[in-house]
């Protein structure tokens, strides 16, 4: 058999099925780990909108006391 002027595989491979299984498995263990630590869309909608209301917010004074008279 032949595909694009090159030979194609023409034995079962070095790799069983169980070892390929295997690393797969770890593989995709590894992507779900990255994916699971990075933020939701939910999640950077939700830090955007507190930015947002951060930056809209009064600044609250941190003044000593106001001068009353007694």
């Amino acid at each position: 058999m032949r595909l694009s002027e090159r030979d194609i595989l023409a034995h079962a491979g070095r790799v069983s099925h169980e070892v390929a299984a295997a690393k797969a498995e770890g593989e995709f263990d590894k992507f779900q780990l990255r994916q699971l630590a990075q933020p939701t869309e939910i999640e950077k909608q939700f830090e955007a909108l507190v930015k947002d209301l951060k930056r809209l917010s009064p600044k609250k004074t941190t003044g000593g006391k106001r001068g009353k008279s007694v």
